[in-house]
């Protein structure tokens, strides 16, 4: 009854507690609604009646949410830049707000194999309510600074057929062509298939995703890595880069993002030199600090989301076993939770500029306060670094 009656009280009067919602803040908000958007920061889509016909009747069959991947692909053509390239575009998501009609969610192609989009072959298109907006861009430029792999993301303006449907995420999915955008070495990307149970206890069944670009032999090591770590057989530091690890689930900790480290969520990179998987960062989806629940979560104790981390995933990386690994992590979050690492945030012109500008863009539709599974009522503002340097007190204390 208690859990019920904070829920309540977090949807209806936590953002008026919070010290984002400044007299500063809301000037900003406004002033960037005003400001018109850049052509970088616009893409449209044009597809014809039958096509774009089958997208939208396909938003209402409830059966074909939790296939996914069942859904059929629609053609069009994107433009971005003065350029234009061939694409195919399904429905996307396991929730509601994937499928509203105003604001729907895309999964993207693109077609010839020699074209991208600003460097990406294939993303996924959602409000930036679906991932509570900028936390998750937090997430992968901290990532990105400790030299982990992570997908391309940002925020524009969709035009649909001549119709603006606002402002989108845009984000990249794990490819062979992500692996060579970022200059690495092809190699196996891996995820665990969610096809039949999302709990790797019950099913360990893992994918390649880019198969068709890897050899076997590559494939198979790595597909043994991963499962032999699984099975209990190696240790974090017999399948994993330890220091990118560690730093993956310290940054995690300090952004609170903990849909990122479901199993389901999980993707790998096979360092054929190393011959070690490395993190690949992917559906973070910040969950947020409620009323009446203000304590940290960590990573080394899995009691948030009980439904998730039933199969135990992070129990095989925190565990006696796994020593060097405790320690390389409890130096990481130490580090993460510093002054100094604030310091170094904060003296990180390119960041700040490249954060506040996609929280700019974001602004522009006046959005409301995202609660994890539905939109709130209130108007979404959001301090980025004064939101870390909140996380690293609470995680000293």
């Amino acid at each position: 009854f208690r859990l019920k009656v904070y829920q309540k009280i977090d949807f209806y009067f936590l953002p008026l507690e919070s010290s984002f919602y400044s007299l500063g803040n809301i000037s900003r908000l406004l002033s960037s609604y005003f400001f018109p958007l850049q052509d970088k920061d616009i893409i449209s889509i044009n597809s014809n009646f039958k096509n774009i016909g089958l997208f939208f009747n396909q938003l209402t069959d409830e059966k074909q949410r939790s296939g996914d991947n069942n859904f059929k692909y629609s053609k069009g053509k994107l433009f971005y830049l003065n350029k234009s390239v061939n694409i195919k575009y399904r429905p996307k998501g396991d929730r509601a707000i994937h499928y509203n009609p105003d604001k729907p969610s895309f999964q993207v192609k693109i077609k010839n194999s020699k074209s991208s989009i600003n460097g990406i072959k294939e993303f996924s298109l959602q409000s930036p309510a679906v991932r509570n907006y900028i936390v998750e861009l937090l997430w992968y430029e901290l990532l990105k600074n400790e030299e982990i792999i992570t997908p391309d993301y940002s925020f524009k303006k969709l035009i649909l057929n001549g119709v603006d449907y606002g402002i989108y995420n845009i984000e990249e999915k794990p490819t062979t062509f992500m692996l060579e955008r970022l200059m690495k070495k092809n190699s196996s990307i891996l995820k665990f298939d969610e096809s039949y149970t999302t709990s790797i206890d019950l099913n360990p069944e893992i994918r390649v995703v880019n198969s068709r670009d890897v050899d076997f032999k590559n494939q198979e090591l790595a597909v043994s890595k991963l499962r032999g770590f699984v099975e209990g057989l190696n240790s974090v530091s017999e399948t994993f880069d330890v220091k990118k690890m560690a730093a993956f689930f310290a940054l995690s900790d300090l952004l609170q993002i903990r849909h990122g480290l479901f199993s389901k969520s999980a993707r790998f990179y096979f360092n054929p030199f190393t011959q070690l998987l490395e993190p690949i960062p992917f559906d973070g989806h910040y969950f947020g600090k409620k009323f009446g629940d203000q304590k940290i979560y960590f990573s080394f104790n899995d009691t948030y989301a009980k439904d998730y981390y039933g199969d135990k995933w992070l129990g095989k990386f925190f565990n006696a076993k796994n020593i060097e690994f405790y320690k390389e992590y409890y130096s990481m979050i130490n580090y993460f939770s510093s002054h100094e690492f604030k310091r170094e945030i904060l003296e990180n012109e390119t960041l700040v500029s490249h954060i506040n500008k996609q929280l700019d863009i974001v602004y522009k539709d006046i959005p409301l306060e995202d609660r994890a599974d539905r939109i709130g009522p209130f108007v979404y503002l959001f301090e980025s670094f004064e939101f870390i340097s909140e996380n690293m007190n609470r995680i000293n204390k």
